[in-house]
């Protein structure tokens, strides 16, 4: 069976999509405290 590439795809963009709607200040705070 092979792997469906539109069901990865779409995992990427929701994951992407969580990012971008993050502040970008928190983003970086988060980065710089890590």
């Amino acid at each position: 069976m092979q792997p469906q590439p539109q069901l990865f795809i779409g995992m990427l963009e929701r994951r992407a999509g969580a990012f971008e709607r993050l502040p970008h200040g928190a983003l970086r705070g988060a980065l710089s405290g890590a």
